[in-house]
C-alpha cells in the first residue's frame, strides 16, 4: 500500500509523461517513486519555477519520476544478473548531492536502444527518424522539467 499522499503526485507522473507521448511508468517505477518521495524536497529547481508553484511540482515530480526509472533499471538489471544484495550507493550519493548525471546516462543508454531497434548506424537514420527519436529522447534529456 501506498501513503495516500503520493496517489496525487503519481497521477500527475501519469499525466504528464502521456502529455509528453512518453511510455507510463511501470509497476517498479511506481515503487522506486514511493521509495524516493522523501527526496522531493532535496531537487532544487531553477529561480523562475521555484516561485511557480505549478512549474516547481511538475519539475519535483519529474526528477522523482526520472531518478525511479534509474533505480528501477539498476534493479532489473541486478535481477537478471542474479545479484542478491544490490549496491546503489553511487545513485544515493548522486540523489543526495543533486547530480542528474544519472539520469543522463540512463537517458543516453535509451537513446542508443532507440537507434538500435532500427537496426541502422545512426548515420544512416533519416531525417524523420532523428527527429522521432530526439523528440522522446534528447528534448527531455535536455528539459528534466518537461
Amino acid at each position: 500500500m501506498f501513503d495516500p499522499d503520493l496517489i496525487p503526485w503519481i497521477i500527475n507522473v501519469k499525466y504528464n509523461l502521456r502529455k509528453h507521448l512518453a511510455r507510463p511508468l511501470s509497476i517498479r517505477e511506481v515503487k522506486w517513486f514511493a521509495k524516493l518521495f522523501g527526496f522531493r524536497t532535496y531537487f532544487k529547481p531553477l529561480p523562475e519555477m521555484e516561485n511557480n508553484p505549478e512549474l516547481k511540482s511538475l519539475f519535483v515530480s519529474s526528477v522523482l519520476a526520472s531518478w525511479a526509472q534509474v533505480y528501477a533499471e539498476r534493479e532489473k538489471v541486478d535481477t537478471i544478473a542474479g545479484i542478491e544484495e544490490p549496491d546503489y550507493s553511487d545513485l544515493d550519493i548522486a540523489i543526495v548531492e543533486n547530480d542528474f548525471h544519472a539520469i543522463g546516462v540512463y537517458i543516453n543508454k535509451r537513446l542508443v536502444d532507440q537507434v538500435d531497434k532500427l537496426g541502422r548506424k545512426p548515420r544512416d537514420l533519416t531525417e524523420k527518424q532523428w527527429a522521432v527519436i530526439q523528440e522522446g529522447w534528447t528534448i527531455p534529456l535536455l528539459n528534466p522539467g518537461l
